[in-house]
Order: C-alpha cells, then structure tokens, then sequence
C-alpha cells in the first residue's frame, strides 16, 4: 500500500464496482474533514489505466463537496478484485452497523467477484450479523437485486428483515404497485398486508394488479380526501374481508356490541382470537380493595344491559 497525494478530479467516481453505501456524505461528516482534514485517508487503485475508489467514497464525495485539493490517499497494487473488495467490507463492519441493503450489495459483489457461496455463509453472513444459513443467502442476494429507488424508499421507512423476505416473493412489477400502499403502515400491518396479498394472489392464481383494479379497492385508492395511510388501512380492511369474509364479519359485529354497552374505562373484553370458542377474555386494573369493588359494581350493571347479549351474538343470528 502506498501513500500519495491525489486531486479528486483524477478519481473515476463512475467506477462503482467496490462500493457498499450509497447516498451523500453526511453535514458532521464535511465540518469534520474541513475543521480537521483527512484523518483517515481514503484506499484507492488502479484499473485501466483509471484510479477507482476502494474505501472512503463519503470522504471522496465531502472532499468534492469542499473542493480541496490535492489529498492524502492511500494507492493499492493488489490485483484481484475479491481481495480488494474485502477492505470496505471489513472496514465497514469494524465501525458501524450496516444497513440491511448495505449487507445485501455486500454479498451480492462478494459473490460477483467469486467468493464461493459455502464461504460467505460460513465467514461473512456471521461477519454482517446475519443468521448463517443458505436461506439467509438467498433472502439477503434477493435484497440486492431492488433498484435503487425501491431501496430507498423501504431504507427511508426502516422496513424490517421479515417485511422485506414477503417482499421479494413479489415481482418487480408489483413490487413497484406495493410500495406505495405499504409505506405508510406500521411494520406489523406491512407483514399482514403482503401475507394477505400473497395468499390471494398464489391461491387464487391472480395478479396483484387485478386485485388492485376491483372497484372497492380503486374506490379507497382514487379518493383524493384519504391520507396515504387511510387508504392504506382501508386496502388492508378490504384484503381482511376477502380473504376472510366471515372472521370480518364476526370482527364488525363483536365492535358494535362493544360500542353499545360503552365500557368503562379500564376494563376491557376480548374474544378468543378469531373467535373460534364462545369464551371471552375480561380484564380490568385497580389500585386498592375500593377500585376493585367499584370495578365488580361495574361490571354487574354492563351485564344488565339489554345490549350485553349482543357480544355472544352471531352475525348469522341477524339473517
């Protein structure tokens, strides 16, 4: 490894092949290099006759940003390309966590470069803290193929591991239809929204964009006063009902007996889930023996309502 001097105009940032993380250098990170400059010198070497970044692409990009020049710079001689990659990977994991997309381009240029893939499962799968298996493999080089847009919309929403797996059984095609609806859910809501699709779509043997241009879900689309995340709950309602229309049912009917008899704060009633029992769960919280007893007096008045019945009703009762 030598140490030199270079301007940053002599670098060839088209040359992307050993690169990792992508998007600008950060504000703490150009006050940094223009309070003190390069620290830590970026890693650099030859390829056909042009100079390619290594490690240190943010340091570059902030560099340019401050338009200084000429900077350290260290020069590697080593030829092959899976060796030189090794140095942002190791370099990468020594000092921060790496984005779950980070890890993904990571092994997918690992691999590229030809590492063997019982090797990346046995060094750098545990290296990247991720689970070593060949199932891990495949899910995190299925990662690496999401344009980048799509990368950056889920990294911007912080999408986890099991969202993103449901993810990609999806084409890249429907992905992109997804994306928009899946975004403004929670990470549980996102699970079940592509669980409920991907059933509908593989079990029925129908397109995701055929689902999305049935009238009730153009309907919840197309209207301009919904937020983002209303019609997103609203798809995710409708998904409910036709995957499951009798569990809807039952859902609907159970909150509008709830709504009538108007519980007391602090106590609550929930039914067996997806009400495959008759029994109920009741709980309720008191500091001292006086709120217990209030609590019992309560709930001796809720059962006397008329309206009490209608929570061990069946909505079939009602036809």
């Amino acid at each position: 490894m030598k140490f030199t001097t270079i301007d940053p105009a002599d670098i060839d940032l088209l040359d992307e092949r050993f690169r990792i993380s992508y998007g600008e250098p950060s504000d703490e990170l150009v006050a940094s290099i223009n309070a003190a400059g390069l620290i830590n010198p970026p890693v650099v070497t030859h390829r056909d006759g042009r100079t390619v970044v290594v490690c240190g692409w943010k340091r570059i990009l902030a560099i340019q940003k401050l338009a200084k020049s000429p900077i350290p710079i260290f020069v590697s001689s080593e030829q092959s390309d899976l060796e030189l990659f090794k140095h942002p990977v190791y370099e990468n994991v020594s000092f921060r966590e790496m984005k779950v997309f980070e890890k993904a381009v990571a092994l997918r240029k690992l691999q590229d470069f030809g590492e063997a893939d019982e090797e990346l499962i046995r060094r750098f799968l545990p290296l990247l803290k991720i689970p070593a298996t060949r199932r891990y493999l495949e899910i995190f080089l299925g990662l690496s193929e999401i344009g980048p847009d799509l990368r950056e919309a889920l990294e911007s929403k912080g999408t986890v591991l099991p969202v993103l797996e449901l993810f990609l059984k999806f084409s890249q095609d429907e992905r992109a239809d997804l994306l928009p609806i899946l975004q403004p859910l929670g990470q549980n809501k996102q699970k079940e929204l592509l669980t409920l699709l991907y059933e509908l779509t593989r079990k029925d043997k129908i397109s995701l964009q055929t689902i999305l241009m049935f009238a009730p879900y153009q309907a919840t689309l197309q209207n301009d006063k919904l937020s983002p995340l209303q019609k997103a709950d609203g798809i995710l309602n409708k998904l409910r009902e036709q995957r499951s229309p009798e569990f809807t049912r039952w859902t609907q009917s159970f909150q509008a007996a709830l709504e009538a008899i108007n519980l007391d704060k602090g106590i609550i009633i929930n039914p067996i889930p997806f009400f495959e029992g008759d029994e109920m769960n009741l709980s309720f919280v008191f500091k001292n023996r006086e709120e217990f007893l209030q609590k019992i007096s309560e709930l001796a008045k809720l059962a006397a309502k008329p309206e009490f019945s209608d929570l061990f009703r069946s909505p079939s009762d009602d036809e």
